[in-house]
């Protein structure tokens, strides 16, 4: 039931644990060098662990480090002086509660990703400053937070948060400042997405299908998104405010969230490409769109509230311009902005065509 190698220091390859049902207990504390990967995968009664922690150097892994399916190992704490230049994965351990800290990874040229461990409350990495991959929790039941990220400043990749049924908060990530996406999906708890106060740049931002977010935005230092912002089916959501910084978007999606009002946080936003407003019943007008110049598509459709267009600053819109099933909203409008900033052919229909206009 135990493997110990007290004088082990270095192995050029990999060095992969899979599939021992009865070994409780790995000791190689003298190791100093793993070339490869370090994996330990599928052993169900792994609950002591040192690798590293014996001796007076770190641990260096060249690859990455999987953890996978160890079903008693509570604690991380034999791996304190494990340094893994690739990639981590914590991934089904389900006894993992209280990790302890890998002190010594503070960047990852890979991504990190910690998924489906039913009682992990928190990140073990509270010095890690950089991944230049994705960095990914997922199905993580018990964490309420992200605690254990709070040095975190940029993720390459995407920063993807997702079906974590506790999460309710954002704010450890309060010194993130450059994310290639991110993603918040499907977390039934988070009422806002307050704590990013240091996010500058994204490629992409998409929040979706979380039924307690009342508010998003809370991004004072955000400028720019190269991709688009979108906001999709959050039951709750009644506005997107505080972005005052935004200043370009590549699209920006509005989608199916019923109890929307309003969506102030895009009131300064003068460069979109597609501005996609489809299926929020309670939104009465687009005038927080008021700084937008210009547009390649337009398509607003399926507001059954929308009473007004309010697009005063919009010049042109250069390739399509969709405005339809929109029962409250004066059909006038819509052609009238229609003649004045596009070219081509409109789309206009299903709006109210006995409402006037000024």
């Amino acid at each position: 039931p135990e493997a110990i190698l007290p004088t082990l220091s270095i192995i050029d390859g990999s060095f992969i644990v899979q599939g021992n049902s009865s070994l409780k207990r790995l000791d190689l504390g003298a190791l100093r060098f793993i070339g490869g990967n370090l994996e330990l995968r599928d052993n169900a009664q792994l609950q002591n662990l040192n690798l590293g922690a014996a001796s007076k150097h770190l641990l260096r892994v060249g690859g990455s480090l999987l953890l996978e399916e160890n079903d008693n190992l509570s604690s991380l704490l034999g791996l304190v002086a494990v340094v893994p230049t690739d990639s981590i994965t914590l991934r089904s351990n389900n006894a993992l509660q209280e990790p302890g800290l890998l002190p010594h990874v503070v960047a990852l040229t890979g991504s990190l990703t910690l998924e489906d461990n039913l009682r992990l409350g928190q990140s073990p990495f509270l010095r890690l400053s950089r991944v230049h991959g994705d960095v990914r929790l997922v199905n993580n039941t018990r964490m309420a937070s992200v605690f254990g990220l709070e040095q975190l400043v940029s993720v390459g990749g995407t920063l993807e948060l997702r079906d974590n049924p506790r999460l309710e908060m954002l704010a450890p990530l309060g010194k993130l400042a450059s994310v290639g996406e991110l993603e918040l999906t499907g977390n039934p708890l988070l009422p806002d997405t307050s704590g990013l106060v240091s996010l500058t740049h994204a490629g992409r931002i998409h929040i979706q299908g979380n039924p307690a977010l009342v508010s998003a935005g809370d991004m004072p230092l955000l400028t720019s998104v190269e991709q688009g912002f979108s906001v999709k089916h959050n039951a709750a959501l009644q506005r997107v405010h505080d972005l005052p910084l935004l200043r370009s978007a590549g699209a920006v999606s509005v989608v199916g969230n019923a109890a929307l009002t309003s969506l102030s946080g895009f009131a300064r936003l003068p460069e979109i490409y597609t501005l996609e407003v489809l299926g929020n019943p309670k939104l009465p007008t687009l005038g927080d769109f008021v700084a937008v110049r210009e547009l390649a598509l337009l398509h607003i459709g399926g507001n059954t509230g929308l009473t007004s267009l309010d697009l005063g600053g919009l010049t042109r819109v250069s390739h399509d311009f969709t405005v339809a099933d929109n029962p409250k909203l004066p059909r006038c409008q819509a052609t009238a902005l229609a003649a004045s900033v596009f070219p081509g052919t409109p789309f206009i229909e299903g709006n109210d065509d006995a409402g006037t206009c000024p």
